[in-house]
């Protein structure tokens, strides 16, 4: 898992899980200023390290991110450790 919290006022924290077939692609978790947290399915790590470095959190995201994965809500936050490594095994 890789994780980073950029400095944002959007985005509070992000992870990233390797798919167990392909180490290359992921999951990605993003938790905005409001707490809410989505899932991004099938994301690359270079996309992940490139929203990493982005000079603007919020607008990789917006441009890059948003509309370019298909989302999923996650009412109840992260999931917990073993939840996420269930998804990299």
């Amino acid at each position: 898992m890789k994780i980073f919290t950029p400095n944002s006022s959007m985005i509070k924290d992000v992870r990233w899980v390797s798919d167990s077939d392909n180490n290359n692609n992921g999951t990605m978790y993003v938790q905005f200023s409001n707490s809410n947290v989505y899932r991004y399915g099938n994301v690359s790590l270079s996309r992940f390290l490139a929203f990493q470095n982005a000079d603007s959190a919020g607008t990789y995201f917006d441009k890059r991110i948003k509309n370019s994965y298909v989302s999923t809500r996650l009412p109840n936050g992260f999931p917990k450790a073993a939840q996420l490594q269930a998804v990299s095994a």
